[in-house]
């Protein structure tokens, strides 16, 4: 009996030591090399900063109609579930049982050597409960993986908002910019169409070449092709948006983005602690925590099960006897279950969860270096895009200038009209250049807002 006791002591002992490893830990540089010299708060709403009513009407449909948030929403409700079960495995379970048996058994009479039927009733009502005691701490560590589980849930439907919310106003930005960009390709086809009938009337006297005709000719056919190809590409992405929104009738927008307006600048000296907050690095963290709870979940059942049981009711042969204190039954058991040969199974469980605990730091750490990549990305191109812009603007400001002197010079019959033709195409050019400049700093700018976690000052 001795060796039994120092046997369970030893087990006691060995089993309470704690488990090798602790949560991932990433260091990060403190600061973003690239942040601006002036500062400026973003509100959680962050698409706000835009002022555009317009767009936050399309966002707020989104949030409440999109199919992958809502579904995103009921996987938190299934880990809640699942966390609950998890849970209550910490406690004692309690069950009603009422059993009723009626039976026959054939008895040999020895006196006469013959058969006889005997018919007995047994009737039993009783209450029984059953508790593992948690020795090893393998159930409260199911119980906090389930619970890793839950949070993880929380988080991948915080990372699927943000994407729709960024889907949105990419969407709505990229709208509003076709949208420019057929007003100035229209006024280019205009000039192109009055360039043409001037060469076609050059050529037909013997002024111009058949080559400065087909030149023109083949101009306005490029014009009227991009033209064409804008309309498909703006309503492949109001379909697209028509899907994300989880519309099946058309949608209509009454007031397109002014690309015009100055965005907030980025706040100066982002902290690169801000990255750890994206929800989807939060998620990989606590996948990291989930799987190290199932680790030692696994490693602790590998130890002995001690197990508590109980009933308490009455048991009679008649029903109408059932609830007579004479008729009283009760019993309490332990037990203990210890796994002595199991071909290595158990271990094998242990060493794949090791495995998986492992993979997912792995994982946790390539996304914490992915995101910081892109974050100092979307940083350095708000600098290159700014600088870009301001360019961009010098651009149209010198053909605007270029555009108003060739019409003057018309007026007074110092130039033709091919040159007034192409001083106002060299304008529109410019436009067009400044709105597709305008475009990219900001779908740069929402994809900051989405590598940041949406958010660069959290306000919670």
């Amino acid at each position: 009996m001795r060796w039994v006791v120092s046997v369970l002591i030893f087990m006691l002992l060995f089993g309470c030591t704690p488990m090798k490893g602790a949560s991932p830990k990433i260091k990060l540089p403190q600061n973003y090399a690239d942040s601006a010299s002036h500062s400026s708060q973003s509100s959680y709403r962050w698409w706000q900063s835009f002022g555009n009513k317009e767009l936050d009407r399309l966002v707020d449909e989104a949030l409440k109609n999109n199919s992958d948030i809502k579904a995103a929403a009921e996987k938190v409700l299934e880990m809640a579930s699942e966390f609950s079960g998890s849970y209550a495995a910490l406690f004692p379970s309690l069950y009603a049982n009422f059993n009723a048996l009626r039976q026959r058994e054939n008895i040999k009479n020895n006196m006469t050597g013959s058969y006889e039927r005997f018919y007995s009733n047994s009737f039993h009502l009783s209450l029984s409960a059953s508790y593992e005691i948690d020795l090893w701490r393998r159930l409260s560590s199911s119980e906090k993986a389930a619970k890793a589980a839950l949070l993880q849930s929380i988080e991948n439907r915080t990372t699927i908002v943000h994407a729709v919310i960024s889907d949105v106003v990419d969407l709505y930005l990229e709208l509003s910019s076709i949208k420019k960009r057929l007003e100035i390709l229209k006024k280019e086809n205009a000039i192109l169409q009055k360039e043409l009938q001037l060469q076609k009337r050059r050529y037909e006297i013997g002024i111009s070449s058949l080559e400065e005709f087909v030149k023109a000719q083949t101009a306005l056919e490029d014009n009227r092709m991009e033209i064409s190809d804008l309309l498909r590409q703006f309503y492949d992405k109001k379909n697209s948006l028509m899907n994300i929104l989880g519309r099946y009738e058309d949608i209509r927008i009454d007031r397109f983005f002014d690309f015009r307006k100055k965005a907030p600048p980025v706040l100066s000296d982002l902290p690169s602690s801000l990255l750890l907050k994206r929800p989807d690095i939060r998620e990989k963290l606590l996948k990291a925590e989930q799987m190290k709870f199932l680790l030692k979940s696994a490693h602790w059942a590998r130890f002995p099960q001690i197990k508590l049981t109980g009933s308490y009711g009455n048991q009679s042969d008649e029903l109408k006897n059932l609830l007579k204190p004479e008729t009283l039954l009760w019993q309490i058991a332990s037990g203990i279950t210890a796994p002595i040969f199991d071909a290595g199974k158990l271990r094998s469980v242990e060493k794949a969860s090791l495995h998986r605990y492992n993979q997912a730091v792995i994982d946790y750490a390539k996304t914490v270096l992915g995101a910081f990549r892109e974050v100092q990305e979307g940083l350095r191109n708000n600098k290159i895009l700014l600088d870009k812009r301001r360019y961009a603007e010098a651009l149209l400001k010198d053909s605007k200038l270029q555009a108003d002197i060739a019409y003057n010079r018309y007026r007074t019959g110092l130039e033709g009209l091919t040159n007034l033709y192409n001083a106002q195409l060299n304008y529109l050019k410019a436009r067009d250049l400044l709105n597709q400049t305008l475009l990219a700093f900001y779908l740069n700018r929402v994809t900051l807002h989405k590598a940041l976690g949406g958010k660069w000052l959290d306000k919670r």
